[in-house]
Formats: C-alpha cells, sequence, structure tokens
C-alpha cells in the first residue's frame, strides 16, 4: 500500500504584525513526504486444524512516517471465524476465567484447552500489554460495533516501524468441521 495526503489550507501560515505572532490553519506537512503502510502476508491459511493443537501465524506490518508527525495503525475483525452455514470460532478469552483477556487488556494464553482466535504484537510503539510472549488479546469484531484495537502508536517523525502480528488460533474436540473465514481490518492513520 502507498499512501499520500496532500490536503491543507492556500491561507495556511505564520502571519506576524506589530509584535504578534499567529499561526493560520494546518499547515500541509504531508504533501512532499511519503507514509507507508504494508502488511505482509495478506492472507494467512491455518491449515488443516487438530483439536487441541495451538496454531500460531505471523503477520509482519511495516509504516514509515517521514516528517509528518506520528502515526496510528488499529485493527479490527469484520466477524469472528464464521463458515458460510454459520459455524463460529470463538474469540478467545485466554486462560484465567478470573482474569480473562479482553481487547483493550492482554493475558496469558497457553493452555490447550483454551480455545479461540486471537493476537499479540510486538514492535517498539505497541501496547504495553503484551509483557509475555505467552500474552494475548482477542480481537473485536465490526458485526458486533466493537472499536478497532491500537496496533501501534507515536507522535514521533522519522519513524520506521516494524511490528510482528502473532495470530493464535485453537479448536476444541467439539468444534464443528469446515471452511472457516474473516477479514482482519487494519486502519493506519497519520499525522496524529
Amino acid at each position: 500500500f502507498r499512501l499520500a495526503d496532500i490536503l491543507g489550507q492556500t491561507a495556511a501560515g505564520v502571519f506576524n504584525s506589530k509584535g504578534y505572532i499567529l499561526n493560520a490553519g494546518f499547515l500541509n506537512g504531508a504533501a512532499g513526504d511519503v507514509f507507508t503502510f504494508s502488511i505482509d502476508p495478506q492472507t494467512i491459511d491455518f491449515g488443516s486444524l487438530v483439536p487441541n493443537t495451538i496454531v500460531d501465524k505471523i503477520i509482519h506490518i511495516s509504516v514509515s512516517n517521514g516528517n509528518t508527525p506520528g502515526f496510528s495503525v488499529h485493527v479490527a475483525e469484520n466477524t469472528p471465524l464464521k463458515t458460510t452455514v454459520g459455524a463460529e470460532i470463538t474469540d478467545t478469552t485466554c486462560d484465567s476465567p478470573t482474569a480473562p483477556c479482553t481487547q483493550t487488556q492482554a493475558s496469558t494464553w497457553e493452555s490447550i484447552e483454551t480455545y479461540g482466535f486471537g493476537y499479540r504484537i510486538t514492535g517498539r510503539n505497541t501496547p504495553a500489554d503484551f509483557v509475555k510472549e505467552t500474552y494475548f488479546r482477542p480481537f473485536p469484531s465490526v458485526s458486533r460495533n466493537e472499536q478497532p484495537s491500537l496496533l501501534m502508536l507515536t507522535q514521533a517523525t522519522k519513524v520506521v516501524e516494524q511490528g510482528k502480528l502473532t495470530l493464535r488460533l485453537n479448536v476444541s474436540p467439539k468444534q464443528a468441521v469446515g471452511q472457516y473465514k474473516n477479514i482482519l481490518q487494519f486502519s493506519a492513520l497519520v499525522g496524529i
């Protein structure tokens, strides 16, 4: 993906007169700078799932913002993993029934008897709650009107960020057989 924002105001600028300085409008900081955002791979296939067997897959996220200050990256799933006839793999709640993971707070997911779909993110500008490699969260779902989760955030300029999104999937022996699909929707905003 390549994205460039060249919006601005014709009257934006710094004006001064008789000891006063006035900043009017917003300056077009993005013109001439390139914001890049990429995801690799763009399709994930978990293959044939075996009950009580955790499967992890990796998505690499790359972001560069040039001289434009800041960016954020968010993610949500369109729906939980589903078949065409409506069977569903629920989103994980992680291992602890008393302290489950949520869309905003990661928790431990190590047990092969914990089922569902979830993720963890690592990188320099990622949420701090992924404190261990075993900490995961469930995805928010657009179909349930849930807000996308923050993956990366910075207010700095000239950032070149590499994030590693680990997707985790584990199914129960009672899970209906079928091809399960969903779409992960990423949004990247520059100039925050």
